[in-house]
């Protein structure tokens, strides 16, 4: 049995996303607003023995990465439309199904795990969900068969970008080392 602490130690990270670019406000003196999200393997063994949990079949033979903690975004404006958008025609509502579909597309897109000296892996499939707390919940399936991770990469980094906030999360593979076996 792997203690719940040494699961998280080496396969999860808890990464500031901070905004970038052009968001007006909300800044203040400290700079872009920052957002705390966890990056974890979901589909390492001491992960799923922690967390007693199992996937479903077709995530077999791919890397399963989730991030949780984001604010769910679209939200509007809180005090009434942007300035820009008062001049606008309104935008008809979005299908929440559909808002999700586009959204994952959008990560799908964004989203790839880097490795020194080899080409990135991009995700094969993206889901965006409801976390805890009503936060958002990122999955992103990355297949093993075509550019598998290997211990001689030493180190990777997952980075992806969620509207205005990107983030990069390393990992240090020797640390993700069980019985000789790297278990991602």
């Amino acid at each position: 049995m792997v203690a719940h602490g040494l699961a998280e130690a080496a396969w999860a990270a808890e990464e500031e996303w901070a905004a970038v670019g052009g968001m007006g406000g909300g800044g203040g003196v400290g700079g872009p607003p920052q957002v705390k999200a966890t990056v974890r393997w979901e589909t390492a063994s001491p992960v799923l023995q922690a967390g007693k949990r199992q996937w479903p079949e077709g995530v077999k033979g791919h890397y399963l990465i989730s991030v949780e903690g984001l604010p769910m975004m679209g939200g509007g404006w809180p005090r009434g439309p942007a300035p820009a958008q008062q001049f606008q025609e309104p935008r008809p509502a979005m299908d929440p199904q559909q808002r999700r579909r586009m959204m994952a597309e959008r990560l799908k897109q964004s989203t790839r795990i880097e490795r020194k000296g080899k080409d990135p892996i991009a995700p094969a499939q993206t889901e965006v969900g409801q976390g805890q707390g009503g936060r958002l919940c990122l999955l992103f399936l990355f297949p093993k068969t075509t550019q598998p991770i290997e211990a001689a990469d030493k180190d990777v980094t997952l980075v992806t970008q969620f509207g205005p906030m990107t983030v990069k999360a390393k990992f240090a593979l020797k640390n993700m080392m069980v019985n000789g076996q790297l278990e991602l």
